[in-house]
């Protein structure tokens, strides 16, 4: 709630829309989740319910509300406006081809037991290109469709023990998957925000250009609809003269 107030008091209007709105969410969004965090942490100890330490536990709890507004908040409104579905047979093709090979690429990463237990791994970062890929050729709906996907299966597996954050302590596993959700969330809501603002900028050159090149040819045919006038008017006016 208070992240709400805080995005329509500095007026955000979609995290796609520009660079700032995207870092608009991410700030309130952090600042929603300390005061979530902090008041949570506090009930579980005054009650006697939490059996770790309060720092851990808070973190986990803030980093967990974040990823629930960067991941969550863009999905959901991607999934309310489906605005940004192609219809077009060959756009329809790319859009399955790409969500399909998200789903591979995170079954095989997360879920499908390939990789478990092969500490320090770089594999699950090779998904960063195909989503920043998906950012810049489909656009901001696909992006987060896409990583909420990831997220799904990543959380799956992990939470099952496959995976290749499966290997090491429950600590371990946890807060790497943590970290590794908030870098592809934030990589990827920035850079559909890139992309649009890109794509917005180039629509607005393209439509001055239309504008411009009208208003020239509007004036080339008010120039010639002149120059016959005075023509017309030259020539009587000469035939004027031999006459007289």
């Amino acid at each position: 709630a208070i992240a709400v107030h805080l995005l329509h008091r500095l007026g955000f209007r979609s995290p796609f829309d520009r660079v700032t709105d995207a870092a608009l969410l991410a700030g309130c969004a952090a600042i929603g989740s300390v005061t979530a965090g902090t008041l949570g942490v506090g009930a579980l100890w005054a009650t006697g319910a939490a059996d770790v330490s309060g720092a851990r536990l808070w973190i986990a709890w803030f980093v967990s509300d974040v990823l629930g507004m960067l991941i969550g908040a863009p999905a959901a409104l991607a999934l309310a406006r489906p605005a940004w579905l192609s219809w077009h047979r060959r756009h329809k093709a790319e859009q399955i081809v790409a969500v399909g090979l998200v789903i591979v690429a995170a079954y095989t990463m997360f879920a499908a037991g390939l990789f478990s237990g092969v500490a320090h791994l770089l594999v699950p970062y090779f998904m960063l290109p195909l989503l920043m890929a998906i950012a810049i050729r489909l656009g901001p709906g696909h992006t987060a469709v896409s990583t909420l996907i990831v997220t799904t299966i990543a959380i799956a597996g992990t939470s099952a023990g496959v995976g290749v954050f499966a290997g090491g302590p429950e600590t371990q596993r946890v807060s790497t998957l943590l970290a590794y959700l908030v870098l592809i969330s934030l990589s990827s809501i920035v850079l559909a925000a890139v992309g649009f603002e890109r794509d917005s900028a180039a629509r607005r050159a393209w439509q001055l250009n239309e504008e411009l090149e009208a208003r020239v040819r509007q004036r080339t045919e008010e120039l010639a609809t002149a120059h016959d006038q005075l023509l017309e008017r030259s020539c009587g006016l000469q035939a004027g003269n031999h006459a007289l």
